[in-house]
Formats: structure tokens, sequence, C-alpha cells
């Protein structure tokens, strides 16, 4: 059964379901909050994304709740918990692909929320307000959620119900502890370590900050949500998308759990009765604070809210937001700093940017200035019938992606890459097979454009010429190739009508411009196109500015390596506008760039991939390039017999077995044969004819 089949049938038991991503964060844009039944609904959403993960939301809406068991202490926790209490009773279960377990309960009526660690180590429960991941969804370890034990989901029993209530209320009263004065100086002072650390280390400054500060979590000295919110803050004001940080900050908050530390207890703790949400009293003064605390406090300051951050922030999805999110996703606790808000609020809305929402107070929406800018005429009887098919740009595009993405005049498209991994040979061979100088010399031409414009950041003059002499076309091919040095407000230079690439735009720090200069080109655009070159982290999806780069292109390409300096990956991420009659979003297409830089040979087709099917792949190109050997796995026979499988036959079932991973299966008999041995001394026929069977059904064959 595919994703899209399992997330009706779940849908039809009255389950409430929503796509995720593999990291278990959602798709859509109110992720928990869009979890539905409606069928029609769930179609769209997996036609669009055919591999999503499959969300659940818990809670009432769907009438279950979790307990959660990770490793490593949670079952040893549990089975404490049991020998106390009483055995669990068989209920529904799910292996959750990462090793842990998860017993899906019925709900009972209570007010049963999210929890972390409460029951206990590494035992969460996920209630009202929480979702969870259902099988056959992929887990990141490269493992799979599944069902393994297929009881009839039942209420769980009262001593259970009890302990996760209790535990509800202890997070609680934890929430509404007050912040020492101890614990408010460690704060500032891991805010002042991320604010001041270096691009390449702003994450691990984040986790070493989070686990610090767990600890005095734990120690009673701090308050969790406090923390949360500062660091994020700090994150985010970093460069850091909110993804990221947020998973960073949860890990080293529940590490730094599990050691509690206290702090000096000769200062005392400073009692604030204010919550979070309110504007008119901040929690402290500064003249509250020690000497010591003041100067922290005020080096705090120094990391400020701007107008331009907060407008990308609004701009960023045209999103309704409230005074207490922006208080929240900017760390803001100052009165002054909440003043500062106003103004740039009143600000935004003077320019039309932002409106009040109705009568209530504090609450914006994004009015968007391109929803009303022009009226579109969808038919113009004097230049088409309706009947006709919609007009792409005739346009080449490197990879076959012409043939699966149309692109229309004012289009933009964002090639974001790993350093070294093909990002200029994309962008060169894109630009000399569209000009018409090339079209004798070259049968990829399209000869569409007398000019293209080519903005290098990096490259001078000697070194792109040489990257073009090495296509082998003759000086004639590229004469109408533009060449310029530049390295920013690109928005003033590109051809509106013309064809652009931009090699690459730099951003180095305040990732969050990355949009307002995407944005700042998209509105210069008129008949042209551009396609923008930006650098991304190794394993990352989305270039630098994340999220913020994602917003106007109408074509997002993700570069990659699957094995280093030899064979890249290109990704889908976003095409609004495919030719096709299936949503390519997420394929992948494997290729390498040979001819120094000039040649792209595709070694595959255009296919989505699981994470573990990407890592098969990648395995074998290792092998196939000679850069790993296969491993040698030894077996043990009925007779007593220990056997060596050679290394050329695990390569060459590796090659006829390619829906499964040959090793993983190979490494389990292995390990199997020695506890329990049951192959005879036709163990090589066995072993060909076991992959042969599990290859078949991986290919859905029987």
């Amino acid at each position: 059964m595919t994703n899209l089949e399992w997330a009706l049938k779940y849908a039809g038991r009255g389950w409430h379901v929503f796509p995720c991503n593999i990291d278990k964060t959602p798709k859509t844009v109110n992720g928990l909050h869009d979890a539905t039944i409606d069928q029609a609904q769930i179609r769209c959403w997996w036609e669009k994304w055919p591999s999503a993960s499959i969300g659940c939301a818990c809670g009432a809406m769907s009438g279950i709740w979790v307990l959660d068991i990770d490793l490593p202490d949670g079952p040893g926790v549990l089975q404490s918990l049991q020998e106390k209490h009483g055995r669990l009773p068989d209920t529904l279960m799910q292996k959750t692909g990462g090793g842990g377990v998860q017993y899906l309960w019925k709900w009972n009526g209570r007010q049963i929320r999210n929890s972390a660690n409460k029951v206990g180590r590494n035992i969460d429960v996920r209630g009202e307000g929480g979702y969870v991941i259902l099988p056959p969804s992929p887990h990141p370890s490269g493992g799979q959620y599944e069902w393994s034990v297929k009881s009839q989901m039942i209420e769980a029993p009262e001593w259970l119900a009890e302990l996760v209530m209790n535990a509800n209320t202890k997070t609680q009263a934890m929430n509404r502890a007050s912040t020492s004065s101890y614990g408010q100086a460690a704060l500032a002072g891991e805010i002042m370590k991320i604010a001041q650390a270096g691009e390449g280390s702003r994450n691990d400054t984040l986790n070493a900050a989070a686990y610090s500060l767990g600890q005095l979590v734990a120690g009673g000295e701090i308050d969790q949500a406090e923390v949360e919110s500062a660091l994020m803050g700090a994150a985010m004001g970093r460069g850091l998308t909110m993804k990221e940080a947020r998973a960073t900050i949860k890990s080293g908050i529940d590490a730094g759990m599990k050691e509690p530390r206290h702090g000096n207890k000769s200062v005392e703790s400073v009692e604030t009765v204010e919550t979070v949400e309110t504007v008119e009293n901040p929690p402290f003064q500064l003249n509250q604070l020690n000497p010591v605390e003041n100067q922290l406090k005020t080096q705090l300051k120094s990391v400020e809210l701007t107008y331009d951050a907060l407008k990308e922030w609004i701009l960023l999805d045209n999103r309704r937001f409230t005074l207490q999110d922006v208080y929240r996703d900017f760390n803001l606790r100052d009165l002054n700093e909440k003043k500062t808000v106003s103004t740039y609020l009143g600000r935004l809305i003077k320019q039309k940017l932002i409106e009040r929402e109705g009568t209530q107070r504090g609450v914006f929406n994004c009015t968007s200035r391109e929803k009303a800018s022009s009226i579109i005429n969808i038919y113009n009887t004097k230049t088409q019938k309706w009947e006709e098919e919609v007009s792409y740009l005739d346009i080449y595009c490197p990879l076959g992606l012409d043939g699966l993405v149309g692109l229309f005049p004012g289009n933009i498209v964002i090639v974001a890459g790993e350093s070294n991994v093909g990002k200029t040979a994309l962008l060169l061979d894109w630009a000399v097979h569209n000009l018409k100088s090339s079209k004798p010399f070259t049968s990829k031409s399209s000869g569409r454009y007398g000019e293209v414009n080519y903005f290098c950041s990096e490259m001078g003059g000697t070194e792109l010429t040489m990257r073009a002499r090495a296509f082998g076309y003759p000086p004639a091919a590229w004469e109408g190739f533009r060449a310029y040095e530049r390295s920013e407000d690109f928005h003033q230079v590109i051809d509106p009508d013309g064809l652009n690439f931009i090699d690459f735009l730099e951003i180095h720090d305040e990732f969050y411009k990355v949009g307002a200069k995407i944005r700042a080109i998209h509105e210069t655009l008129d008949k042209g196109l551009c396609i923008i070159a930006l650098q991304k982290k190794t394993g990352k999806d989305m270039g630098r500015g994340g999220e913020m780069s994602l917003e106007k292109p109408r074509l997002y390409i993700s570069l990659s390596e699957a094995v280093k300096g030899a064979v890249s990956v290109a990704k889908i991420i976003k095409a609004k506008n495919f030719k096709t009659s299936w949503n390519p979003n997420g394929m992948q297409i494997d290729f390498k760039i040979e001819g120094r830089g000039s040649r792209i040979s595709e070694l595959t087709e255009w296919r989505y991939l699981t994470q573990t099917e990407r890592e098969i792949q990648n395995r074998k190109y290792e092998v196939e390039l000679g850069q790993k050997k296969p491993e040698e796995f030894k077996f043990m026979l009925k007779d007593g017999t220990e056997v060596v499988l050679r290394t050329r036959d695990v390569e060459a079932w590796m090659k006829a077995f390619s829906h499964i991973n040959v090793e993983k299966e190979l490494l389990r008999i292995s390990q199997n044969s020695f506890m329990k041995p049951w192959m005879s001394d036709n163990w090589f026929y066995q072993l060909s004819g076991y992959l042969s069977k599990k290859d078949r059904e991986a290919k859905g064959e029987r």
C-alpha cells in the first residue's frame, strides 16, 4: 500500500492526519492544525507529496493518546513502572524505526497533554496539542515505522493515566516556577556566546548553551519556557532557521535536564509574577540585577530586533500574526523592545504592508501589495482561445528539467548547492545552450536568446574563460554571453526582459536578507528570467536563508554530493508549474560533472527515493568507484561449518538486487546464523534465493 492509501485508511478510522517531512516536521503551513479526515484534502496532499510521512493529531480530535518509549533508558524505566504497578495490557503498538516503541491508547476524556521525561527518563506523552508519525512512514534514522502489536486500541490502565496526569501537573508547576538571579545571569551569558559565535560554530554553541541551561532548568534555577524562548530568538538572530534551532534546543535541554545543576544559593532569586504574555510589565528591570548581571544584560540588549528583520519575518509567508508571536519568536521581554515593535508595526501599517484584523487588539494581517497591484485578465479573446494549452517559455534546462517543469516570463529559479557540487557547471550549461549563437554547434541549444547576462561573485575573467573553453565550442558559440563581476545589488543590473544568471548570491550573515534580495530581483523582472545560485550546508535541502529563499522561486533545485568528488544529486524542492501528469516535487536525478565542468552526464532518470533508498544507492556508487569494498560476511551452517562469502559475490548481488540493502540483509542473516543455524551445504544458493525474494517484494512483485 502507498502512503496515500494508508493515510486514507487512518482517516477512515477517524484519525485526523496531515503530511510531514522525514524529520517529522509538518509540510503544511499550519501543521497539526491542518489535520483532517477529509479524503479529498488528503488525496490532494499526497498527490503533491507522494512520499510524505503520515502525521496523526493526538487528543480528543482523533480519540487517541500515545506513550512514547525511547532509547536508551525508556524500556528499563517502563519495566520498573510495570513491576511496581502491574503489566500494561495489550493495545495498539508501533515501532518507531529508531528502536523505540509507542503505545496507542484510547482517549479517556481526561486532559492528557504533551510531556517529555516527566513520567520517566526517555518516556514522552503525546496528547492534546501533539502528534505522532504513523506507519509506513520513514524514520530519520533510516528505519521505518511499523505496527508491532495490532491489538484493538483500549483505554490505558488507571495507574498509567494517573501517572500521566500527575506529570502534566508537574510540568505546569515547573513552567510557573520563578527564575533565580543566578539563572538569569547564566541565561544572559549563554545568549552572548550565541550572539558572538561564528557561522561555522553557531549550532554547536546553541547546543552547548541549551545543555547548560537545561541543567539549571532541572535544578530549579530557571524557567524552561523562558530558556526556550530566549535561545530561539538568539538562534534566529544568528541566521539559523526556526526548524533547525528548535531541534537543537530541544535536544540540548533534554540532555541537560538529566544532570540537574544548582547555582550559588547565596544569591537571592528574583521573584516575578508577570507572565511572558504581559506587555506592560517586563519580567525584570536592569536595576534588579547585580553589577555582573547588569553588564551581561546590557551586552545582551545589543542584539536587537531590526525593522528589516521584522519585515522579512512577516513577509516570509504573508502571515497572520499577533504581538505575542513577535515577542516569542524574537525573544522580546523588555518594555522598551516591545515599544520598538509597536513603532515598527506602525510604519508597516502606514506602508500598507500590514493591517489590523478587525477590532481584535494585537492581531495583524499581511496585506501583500502584490495581491492588488494589477488586474490579471485570464482570457483575452483577441489573442487566445480558451481551449489553447498554456504556452511555456521555449527554454533549454539542464538534466531534462525542461521536460518536467514549465517556466513563464518573470520567473525566478534557485539552484542551491554545497561547495564543489556543480552549481557553476549547471549554470554555464544552462546559459550557453540558450544562446542563439550556440545553436549551430550543439543539438542541446534552444537558441532563444541573443544575449545572456552572467554575474560572477567569485570567478575572474581568466577562470571563466578556461571554464567556457572546456565546452569545446568555438568562440562564436559564446558571442552573446555577457559576463560581469558582481557580488551584490543584482536587482540594479539584471536585464528585466532577458535571461540572467547569478553565480552566486552571497550572504555571510543576517540570512533573513536572502528573501529580501530575491524579492527585489523578482520585482525588477518583467519578461525575463533569473537563475540564482545559493550556497547550502551539507545535508540540508535549502540554501542560505532557509525558508526565506523559498518564497519567490517557481523552481527550486537542491544539489548535493552522493559520492564526494564523483557523483552529484539534483532534487526538486519546489516546482509550481509542472508539465507532467504527476507532481515532480521531491524527485531526484543522479549525475556527474566531467570535462572540467563542461559536461553533465546523467546517471539515472528522475525518480522518487526514500532516505534508505538514497543511502543504498550511494553505497553502490562507492563500491563501483572503488572507494569502498563490500563487506565480507561469515555464516554458520547447520552442521557447524563456518563459511565466508566472497567480496565479489556481495558486489554482484548488490548490482543484481538493486531494490534492497544487500549488505544489511546479509549482516542480519549472518548474526542469526550463529544463534540458530539453518543453512545447509547449499548455503550460497539459499542466500541468493532469499535475496531474490526480498528484491521482488521490494519491487511489489510476488
